[in-house]
């Protein structure tokens, strides 16, 4: 696992910790291309990448964050009311694999994040210290179930996958009451929309280039 990947990794925590402060403009290889509560387009360093919620899920598109490389998009259920857990999907204009194997890539991740340094950057306040409580891969896509010292009532999810060659990172905090197992298949919906709505976008490959307007 590259150095350069594993500071896209951190990165992409960081901001998903850092979702709900105050929106920054917008730089970098990463542009918000449209928002609406059930899609957002994103062109990730030239290509083509889409937020989607689950069933039941609405997308936050007036709080979509672009920083650098980098965008996050905040989810909560269509029916939430004010307090109840945010969930967050963050794409990097970095790749999680390119060319190399996905699953040596994903084993050399998890150790990262199992590491000292990795577990640092996984919970919701930033650099507490984090326990890596479940984790799992399924195909090309690692879940971890973490609890951070700062709120060790609360459990995080966090999921690491590509889409359309872009590192793509799902969050999702526990609700009330709300278990690991129960807290890992709403992670999973989360990877399955964002998976099944970019399946076109794949197949299409690299933004095309804008189309000269006729006059």
């Amino acid at each position: 696992m590259s150095a350069a990947l594993r500071a896209a990794v951190v990165g992409a925590a960081a901001l998903g910790v850092a979702a709900c402060a105050q929106p920054q403009a917008a730089q970098g290889p990463m542009r918000l291309v449209s928002a609406d509560v059930d899609r957002v387009e994103l062109a990730a360093d030239g290509r083509a990448v889409i937020v989607a919620p689950p069933p039941g899920d609405c997308l936050a598109s007036d709080r979509v964050h672009v920083v650098g490389g980098a965008a996050v998009t905040l989810m909560t259920a269509c029916d939430a009311s004010p307090g109840d857990a945010v969930q967050t999907v963050t794409i990097a204009a970095e790749p999680l694999f390119g060319a190399r194997d996905a699953t040596l890539e994903l084993a050399a991740l998890e150790a990262h994040l199992r590491g000292p340094q990795g577990r640092r950057g996984l919970g919701l306040s930033g650099d507490a210290p984090t326990r890596v409580v479940a984790s799992r891969r399924d195909g090309a896509t690692l879940y971890l179930v973490i609890e951070d010292a700062a709120t060790p009532e609360a459990l995080l999810c966090r999921a690491f996958t590509e889409v359309n060659g872009r590192l793509a990172m799902v969050s999702a905090s526990a609700v009330a009451g709300e278990g690991e197992r129960a807290l890992l298949r709403r992670a999973e919906a989360m990877v399955g929309a964002l998976k099944a709505v970019n399946a076109v976008a794949e197949r299409f490959g690299p933004e095309p280039a804008p189309r000269p307007l006729r006059v």
